[in-house]
């Protein structure tokens, strides 16, 4: 993916609404928007320059 470029991830892993925004501010991305769906997490991710 190119810098910029947004993804959508979905995952039914709990501890998703930890590790994901951790993941995120680790590696320099940004977290667009955090949803919560039937079983689980929605993440919208923008990929950072890094």
């Amino acid at each position: 993916m190119q810098p910029g470029a947004c993804i959508w991830l979905e995952t039914t892993d709990p501890l998703a609404a930890i590790d994901i925004p951790a993941f995120c501010a680790e590696h320099k991305h940004r977290l667009v928007e955090t949803q919560a769906v039937p079983g689980g997490y929605r993440f919208l991710i923008e990929r950072g320059a890094g």
